[in-house]
């Protein structure tokens, strides 16, 4: 005759920021596997939520054989939008009263939940772990959507969330995600934006476009950024190793950027020329260093002719 018994142990909880109690807030235990959450509960106004009973061990008992198998240790997370998720690593080995203490995600732009639940053209698929962006939007709008998220799906986000950053300008992709910019789609940045892919990568469509770095480790998309261009001069950039050309167009306004994909700094060749106007400018040409991790900004310097 075959039976089952489990081990299991009390656990208590307190959610704090500083010296206040934090209501509101998901936690969220998944047990050695990672496979489903065996608690979900949100925090009560005192910070706390009602006493869990974590199984440690299950047994299979068969005659006089017992077969074991060991739930913990135990991965927590917690998660409330305007504060950084944490995510830590347990053992229960016997019964626990823990304290958390969360901090302000200052990284957060929209401090209005219920507005960043209502952009629209922001869509997640946790089953497939792809970000799709269908209407224009910037880059920190899609941040805080991802925040949302993981305070609207807690069991979804293992550990902590899709997309993580500590300084506002280097963004983590949470292993395997994809991100997705549909055609004539937009994604604009202020100031410096890089994300960083774990196995996962971007996919721009044929028109879709967004303003920042991106690299999957192996695979780095950086800007080439000429300034100083007197409008409507022709721009050529090309590889040096191979002649293979970056860009050639007329550049109607006085600065350019391009974005470029390579796996190692690439030696360019940019050459402006702009003979055809009232004043007429001779040819200009420098060479350049495409860095993987940066790119390349140049100071044009046409001189009349």
């Amino acid at each position: 005759m075959e039976a089952y018994a489990n081990k299991k142990w009390s656990w208590e909880v307190v959610i704090k920021k500083d010296s206040s109690n934090v209501s509101s807030a998901k936690i969220i235990v998944w047990d050695s596997d990672s496979s489903t959450a065996v608690v979900n509960q949100t925090t009560n106004a005192s910070g706390t939520i009602s006493t869990q009973y974590i199984r440690q061990e299950y047994y299979t008992i068969l005659d006089s054989s017992v077969n074991t198998d060991s739930k913990t240790p135990h991965v927590i997370s917690c998660v409330k939008y305007g504060l950084f998720p944490f995510a830590t690593s347990i053992s229960f080995i016997n019964s626990r009263k823990d304290t958390f203490f969360m901090q302000t995600n200052s990284y957060i732009t929209e401090s209005s939940k219920s507005t960043v639940d209502s952009y629209s053209g922001i869509n997640i698929n946790h089953s497939t772990k792809e970000i799709t962006i269908s209407s224009n939007h910037t880059w920190n709008e899609i941040y805080d959507f991802t925040q949302a998220n993981a305070e609207n799906s807690p069991d979804k986000n293992f550990p902590d969330g899709i997309v993580k950053t500590s300084d506002g300008i280097t963004y983590f992709i949470g292993s395997g995600w994809d991100l997705i910019i549909n055609d004539n789609i937009t994604v604009s940045t202020t100031g410096t934006v890089k994300l960083v892919f774990d196995g996962g990568s971007w996919d721009l469509n044929s028109t879709g476009a967004f303003n920042g770095i991106m690299s999957d480790g192996t695979n780095y998309r950086v800007p080439i950024k000429l300034t100083n261009i007197i409008a409507d001069s022709i721009v050529y950039i090309k590889k040096i190793s191979d002649n293979s050309v970056i860009y050639k167009g007329t550049v109607s306004s006085t600065s350019y950027i391009t974005y470029y994909t390579e796996t190692i700094d690439t030696d360019i060749i940019i050459r402006v020329r702009n003979a055809s106007g009232a004043i007429k400018y001779k040819n200009w040409e420098v060479t350049g260093t495409v860095l993987k991790e940066s790119g390349l900004t140049v100071q044009v310097s046409q001189v009349k002719d």
